[in-house]
């Protein structure tokens, strides 16, 4: 897949008919040995991915056609071919260098790519081998989220947004994009959202919302506004005014030490109201009395997940004890009082509040 995606294979494929291996080789930049490319599409073909419909000619399957007509289906192909691939490869190695994985930075990806920065340090960072890849890592966290098990829906079912005040204020922190907000929104009429991503995401977030979502926009019930989870809450949000801090996949990025750090940073700026709420959407392993009876489909893929954050982060998902413990560490009052996860769902809805 690294190869398919880095010289854009399935460009030289047409929409509809077939290529020749010779005309695919021909077309790549540098040009590639022609049983290169055989080897590399044959194999792919095994997978569902082309077809040879006479032989030495190459056509589209759906899987492969996707990658032709959809921008976010590459960014996701390129996102882990070109850094969970390479890192996977050496997490033994990192796992023997840092056995106790203490810190964002001891993961395969620093030794993959010989960087000392944690993988979005690394991003944002100047090094020549982190050009252009926090664009493909949104993306690709795009095309992800459009997978059944982590559709927007399940947010807005999985947790009743309706409880919340009228007029109230939900803070999506660490939103991206903001469609999960925009989801919430459209759903619940009587809510106010502000999503909250690092200085130039948020900007661009924003003026797409602009463009997209100007009726949300306008009327005041969706913003977007720079912050830093690791930072106080900004200034502009007034003491007391939120309703829920919302936080969708972020902490099953951080191992717990930062994730305290996150939790406790939202809970002493003094935005939150009092008995506001803390609401996550991220994966709860199962207990192994409940993981036989889960479909298929979504217990392979909170597996998947946590292999992959410990393969790039150093992170990992957590059962429904490991974040109650969590929370106890952030302060013993915080207690989890809602645990949902909607059928067909993937991510579990875990909601919270500081008990008197």
């Amino acid at each position: 897949m690294r190869a398919i995606s880095s010289f854009e294979l399935y460009a030289n494929v047409p929409h509809s008919g077939s290529a020749t291996f010779e005309q695919i080789a021909s077309k790549t930049n540098p040009p590639l040995a022609v049983g290169f490319v055989k080897t590399i599409l044959r194999y792919a073909m095994t997978q569902g991915i082309f077809c040879e419909p006479t032989p030495g000619h190459v056509a589209h399957t759906a899987s492969s056609l996707l990658l032709l007509k959809e921008p976010l289906a590459r960014a996701f192909v390129a996102n882990n071919a070109d850094e969970v691939f390479p890192a996977a490869a050496k997490t033994a190695d990192a796992m023997r260098k840092w056995p106790s994985a203490e810190a964002p930075n001891h993961t395969g990806l620093q030794l993959a790519y010989g960087t000392d920065k944690g993988m979005f340090e690394w991003y944002a960072s100047d090094e020549s081998e982190a050009s252009g890849r926090m664009a493909k890592f949104a993306g690709s966290m795009q095309f992800w989220s459009a997978g059944e098990g982590f559709l927007p829906k399940h947010v807005v079912n999985g947790f009743d947004w309706g409880s919340l005040p009228e007029n109230g204020l939900v803070v999506d922190v660490g939103g991206g994009p903001g469609h999960i907000s925009i989801a919430i929104a459209e759903a619940n009429p009587s809510l106010r959202l502000v999503v909250q991503d690092l200085p130039g995401q948020s900007e661009q977030a924003l003026a797409e919302a602009q463009v997209n979502q100007s009726s949300l926009i306008s009327s005041g019930r969706l913003d977007f506004k720079p912050a830093n989870f690791f930072a106080p809450q900004p200034e502009w949000l007034e003491a007391e005014s939120v309703d829920a801090y919302f936080l969708r996949y972020i902490f099953h990025d951080w191992n717990d030490a930062h994730c305290v750090k996150i939790l406790q940073t939202l809970l002493t700026s003094g935005k939150l109201k009092k008995g506001g709420r803390i609401v996550l959407a991220e994966s709860v392993i199962p207990p192994p009395e409940v993981a036989p009876h889960l479909p298929k489909t979504v217990l392979k893929s909170i597996r998947r997940l946590d292999m992959q954050m410990l393969t790039v982060l150093g992170s990992h998902e957590r059962t429904l004890d490991d974040w109650q413990e969590l929370f106890f560490k952030a302060d013993p009052k915080l207690k989890i009082e809602e645990v949902n996860q909607p059928e067909g769902s993937v991510c579990t809805m875990l909601a919270a509040r500081l008990q008197s």
